[in-house]
């Protein structure tokens, strides 16, 4: 296990992934390193996170000493858990934390929201809680006043799962997100009680038809709304009605959004993409868009480029599973010549053929925003245009902050606070150099430009 500052003055205490575990050693070899443990679970408030893995040889070898220490805890405010094959070992060992791994109990597992007034996150995704732990955990939330984000993804939940968080969200305010995941929500299915937006907008969850109708109805019922973020998916049969009078419903309200995540099981019809292409072009408010799509979900994901490409306010768009292939070519081509505000863009992989690369390099050369091109896998087809372009704009970048900052008055430097004095993209990173808020760094934008 080893300990590494996550946040200024906050310390978490995790175990090195991809260790080989299945090794003998008798527990005092370990005892140095399990009083070590021990004690800074017990007395350091300034650990804040827990994360475990299937490397957590110490809690598999001594539950009973850390369970301990952990009941005496004070300062913990998030638990990660991804355990794997030690699953069902660890049970024992997190009893204090009430988090069982093989067989959740309405108590043991309700616990950990009812009682704790330290933990702001957890996670249990992947562990096989099913609709039980979800109905305690919800139940828990009743009681619970200070957690705010919980994932119950990949936990082998039902719609009884969302049934019972809808409930319970309704009468808590304090958190901000639930994810269920993916949950095969069949169309039969109806809510006990109609739909409220905030309970929904905090339920990262698949929706089917009437949940979609619903939510959209009730964004539609007077007063302003505002969304840090939101999660809207639906299941593989959603009809695209309810798709439609979602995203209708958001541009027709104005609502207001920082960060949306869209989760597409599967191809949709094409009222569905212009939806949310219309919505997208109308937004003043979204600075962040997250796409997770699976198969035959081109022609959606073409929509959703097309609708960027005259968008004003995204500067990060992530599309999470999705290929970058030809037929994406043309519509990626419109955004890089329109679009000002787009400064990081991130696929899954690129499978292009070099006369693509070129044309999107070419459309990238009045770029001067674009600053990332991120791939989780390394490209069959070489990319150095499009780099190439991008680290011409890094360098812009550097350069205009310079000139804010330092009052730069080379030739350089002022040409690219020319270039780039009206993008979000100059303010971002003036913010992050100087360590000021971010109307002041508008403001010092501002001066510097007057001074040209």
């Amino acid at each position: 296990m080893h300990v590494f500052e996550h946040a200024p003055g906050k310390f978490a205490l995790g175990t090195f992934p991809d260790v080989y575990t299945e090794y003998e050693k008798s527990e005092s070899t370990l005892l140095e390193s399990v009083t070590l443990v021990y004690w800074l679970l017990r007395e350091h408030r300034c650990v804040t996170r827990l994360d475990l893995g299937d490397a957590a040889v110490l809690f598999c070898n001594f539950p009973a000493l850390l369970c301990t220490a952990l009941r005496q805890n004070k300062g913990l405010e998030e638990v990660r858990l991804h355990p794997k094959d030690v699953r069902g070992k660890l049970s024992l060992a997190l009893d204090a934390l009430d988090i069982n791994e093989l067989t959740p109990t309405i108590v043991s597992l309700g616990g950990i929201a009812e009682a704790n007034d330290v933990l702001r996150e957890v996670s249990l995704s992947d562990n096989s809680i099913g609709d039980l732990g979800a109905g305690a955990l919800a139940k828990a939330l009743l009681k619970n006043s200070t957690l705010k984000r919980l994932d119950i993804s990949e936990c082998m939940c039902s719609y009884d799962g969302l049934s019972s968080f809808l409930k319970s969200l309704s009468l808590n305010t304090t958190v901000e997100c639930i994810r269920l995941g993916d949950i095969d929500v069949p169309e039969s299915w109806s809510p006990s009680s109609p739909l409220d937006a905030s309970v929904c907008a905090r339920l990262d969850v698949t929706w089917n038809t009437r949940g979609l109708q619903d939510w959209a109805s009730s964004l539609r019922q007077g007063g302003e709304h505002h969304f840090p973020r939101l999660c809207v998916g639906w299941t593989k049969d959603t009809a695209s009605s309810g798709i439609v009078e979602w995203f209708d419903a958001v541009r027709a309200i104005g609502a207001s959004i920082t960060e949306l995540v869209i989760s597409c099981p599967e191809g949709v019809g094409q009222e569905c993409g212009d939806a949310a292409a219309s919505f997208l072009e109308t937004t003043c408010s979204l600075k962040k868009l997250t796409v997770n799509v699976k198969d035959r979900c081109c022609s959606f994901v073409n929509a959703i480029i097309r609708g960027l490409a005259r968008n004003k306010s995204v500067s990060e768009a992530k599309f999470l599973e999705c290929y970058l292939i030809d037929q994406l070519t043309k519509a990626l081509q419109d955004l890089m010549r329109t679009n000002r505000t787009l400064h990081r863009l991130e696929f899954k992989a690129v499978y292009l053929k070099e006369r693509a690369v070129r044309s999107l390099a070419r459309a990238l050369e009045d770029n001067f925003v674009l600053l990332t091109f991120d791939l989780e896998y390394t490209p069959d087809v070489g990319m150095h245009l499009i780099f190439s372009v991008l680290d011409r704009n890094r360098s812009l970048l550097s350069r205009a902050v310079e000139c804010v900052l330092n009052a730069s008055a080379e030739e350089e430097s002022i040409r690219a606070l020319q270039l780039l004095s009206l993008t979000d993209s100059l303010i971002d990173a003036v913010v992050e150099v100087s360590g000021k808020d971010r109307e002041e760094c508008r403001i010092l934008v501002q001066e510097s430009v007057r001074r040209l």
